[in-house]
């Protein structure tokens, strides 16, 4: 019974001893408890050379003497060595081994396989789909769980995301667009989760620059300038075509001008007149289909008409996309006189005819249109003058009329009264002294 008694101490029970790299000297090892707990008395413990190199026995506790490191292994991530029990009334040597795990600690961050990536993907990418071969990937030996990755940041904001945390794979959260963005920037972290050499919590970040470009498809219709911006209403031009000419004027010196709405991709754009008002606005109008050039086939000769023109803009693709802009052209109606005159047209027969460019036109601030056109000269127009001059002559003439009618005409009306009364009177006195006349030439013949 003594025997069994003195062996007893000497058994080691349960623990399961570790110890983390770099652990700070002192710091105790958890390698189970013996029975007996007046260590010195009734027993005594020792380490075998193995374990007395990094550790050693305060009592019955043992703890660390010098840093230790993953090299120091003896046995895969163990230190291997012999503790000896003796039992102070027999003095028998019961030894036990430990293995003794050095954990691992979080010294590093993770190191990602490139300094920085770059991908591509098409603008027109659907969203929450992982992005072919666009993939960060670090690796971290010292790391006892699964990295953690994530988007730090991004330039512009919240248009990728990641797959999850544990697979760095890229999505689209947002739809993508060349021409408003043709790169974005993103800052992507990788997080090992481990542990200090004390055992407490310790995160080990790293960080890459990912850039990704975006690729132009054949997405959006042409867009008609100046309007660089796909959210642009369609436009409205406006001009101007005096009457009776067939030179087109535009407001603001503005011409029809489309654009590819895919820059990257820039296809030609064929244009085309596909409607109007009035109907017969075919009659009056043609557009280049090179060019967007619209000109007049023919003069127009009417009292300020508006025509309202529908311009088409396709683009020479697969898709065939097309945008359409508004051309409005109003007739001014001209009241100015042509500057020269025949000899055999009077002022009255003339009729109007274009304004030069030295007359102003004015501009309606309501309509955008120039105001019918007049006469704007500051000077008079040879037409003026010589109208000016018939309308003094013809006064001229309508004065002498006047005095003739009634200067002359009363005495004229005087002398016929005279005459008219001689003959008007047989028998009078004119009629007897012609009859004693002739009584006395009849005497005088007898």
């Amino acid at each position: 019974m003594q025997v069994f008694f003195y062996a007893a101490v000497c058994i080691l029970t349960g623990g399961s001893p570790s110890v983390h790299e770099e652990a700070p000297s002192d710091t105790k090892v958890d390698y189970g408890t013996y029975d007996a707990t007046d260590v010195g008395t009734s027993f005594t413990l020792s380490l075998d050379a193995t374990l007395d190199k990094f550790f050693y026995l305060d009592g019955a506790t043992l703890r660390v003497k010098s840093s230790i490191s993953r090299s120091d292994a003896t046995s895969g991530n163990n230190i291997v060595g012999m503790i000896t029990c003796v039992a102070t009334a027999n003095g028998i040597p019961i030894p036990n081994t430990l293995f003794i795990q050095i954990i691992k600690i979080n010294k590093t961050p993770p190191k990602f396989d490139s300094s920085s990536y770059t991908f591509s993907v098409d603008d027109n990418y659907p969203l929450n789909v992982d992005i072919p071969s666009a993939q960060v990937f670090a690796t971290d030996e010292e790391s006892t769980t699964n990295l953690a990755y994530n988007i730090e940041s991004q330039s512009p904001e919240n248009v990728f995301q990641l797959a999850s945390s544990s697979a760095p794979k890229f999505q689209l959260m947002a739809a993508l667009e060349y021409n408003r963005e043709s790169n974005y920037i993103l800052n992507v972290s990788a997080t090992s989760d481990g542990v200090d050499n004390i055992g407490n919590t310790w995160l080990q970040t790293s960080y890459v620059l990912t850039v990704f470009n975006v690729m132009d498809t054949d997405n959006n219709p042409p867009v008609f300038l100046p309007c660089l911006s796909l959210s642009c209403p369609p436009p409205i031009y406006q001009a101007t075509v005096e009457n009776g000419s067939t030179e087109i004027m535009f407001v603001d010196s503005n011409t029809i001008q489309a654009r590819d709405g895919d820059t990257q991709i820039n296809a030609t754009i064929t244009y085309y007149l596909t409607s109007g008002y009035p109907s017969n606005y075919m009659d009056y109008f043609k557009v280049n289909s090179l060019t967007a050039t619209v000109s007049m086939i023919k003069p127009f000769v009417g009292n300020n008409e508006v025509f309202t023109l529908l311009i088409q803009a396709t683009e020479n693709s697969v898709l065939g996309q097309s945008s359409y802009a508004t051309l409005t052209v109003r007739a001014l109606q001209v009241t100015c006189f042509p500057s020269s005159i025949n000899d055999s047209t009077s002022v009255s027969e003339t009729t109007p005819t274009t304004v030069s460019s030295e007359e102003t036109v004015s501009q309606d601030l309501q309509t955008g249109f120039p105001t019918p056109v007049t006469c704007g000269n500051t000077g008079y127009s040879e037409a003026v003058v010589y109208g000016i001059i018939g309308g003094w002559i013809a006064s001229l003439l309508f004065v002498v009329v006047l005095s003739w009618l009634f200067l002359v005409t009363p005495h004229l009306k005087k002398k016929g009264s005279r005459g008219n009364t001689i003959n008007q009177q047989p028998g009078t006195q004119g009629n007897q002294t012609l009859g004693k006349n002739t009584q006395e030439d009849s005497g005088r013949l007898s």
